[in-house]
């Protein structure tokens, strides 16, 4: 049986390594595409600012 702070060790490991993992892979696939489209340029962000409906 594990103690709750070695379980809980890994899982920030565990947590980190996924995060690490996704970054990277996200990284790798938008240098590919801005490579092997050079001309491919990204919609501008459309922000609306709106009121908040609740109290101040």
């Amino acid at each position: 049986m594990i103690d709750k702070y070695t379980r809980a060790i890994l899982t920030i490991i565990a947590a980190a390594l996924i995060v690490l993992i996704v970054q990277n892979y996200d990284l790798d696939r938008l240098q590919a595409s801005a490579y092997v489209q050079p001309n491919n340029r990204p919609e501008p962000i459309d922000i609306r600012i709106v009121e908040w409906p609740g109290p101040r």
